[in-house]
């Protein structure tokens, strides 16, 4: 059984359909299979509960229950953080990329957070930021500070007209501002 769902789990996200990944394959595989098996899938359906079925009662219940044995591990206070930043913003949108940044690239819960609607959803709420506090930034600390690499140059090369300062560093400019 187990293997038929990894299946549709990966089928899922590779179609990006997170409606049938949340509601239909994670609900089944945390509630129907022991938790030692699915561990890595449960954490991907907490993140699944608070940013894409935007329920927060339902994802902290499951929080406190699913590891109500443990203290709160590493990885559920990261889960906690990341659901608290983007369900109820009790934290700067560059918080919740530093945690993602903080998962190894090939985990189930890096892949599920940056293949989301809630990746570009918090992409906008930190563009939105920034252009609030700076006229002009280094793009190397836009890239690596408020974004944790997870942003390319060439994206921002697309958005944002760049130029060089005296020193050959690359500043970002943004639009409507001198």
């Amino acid at each position: 059984v187990f293997e038929v769902y990894e299946m549709s789990y990966n089928f899922y996200l590779k179609e990006k359909d997170f409606n049938k990944l949340g509601c239909l394959i994670l609900n089944f595989m945390v509630t129907k299979l022991p938790l030692a098996l699915v561990k890595e899938y449960a954490e991907v359906y907490v993140i699944s509960l608070s940013h894409l079925q935007h329920d927060m009662d339902k994802c902290l219940l499951f929080l406190r229950n699913t590891w109500q044995d443990t203290e709160l591990t590493s990885i559920s206070r990261q889960l906690l953080d990341l659901s608290l930043i983007y369900s109820c913003q009790t934290g700067s949108p560059c918080d919740w990329f530093k945690i993602v940044s903080t998962f190894p690239t090939g985990s189930l819960i890096y892949e599920y957070l940056t293949r989301c609607p809630a990746f570009n959803e918090m992409e906008q709420r930190t563009w939105k930021l920034i252009k609030k506090c700076y006229n002009q930034i280094p793009s190397k600390f836009l890239v690596d500070g408020w974004f944790q690499g997870m942003i390319d140059m060439a994206e921002l090369q697309k958005r944002y007209d760049i130029v060089f300062s005296s020193k050959e560093n690359k500043i970002v400019l943004f639009k409507g501002r001198k």
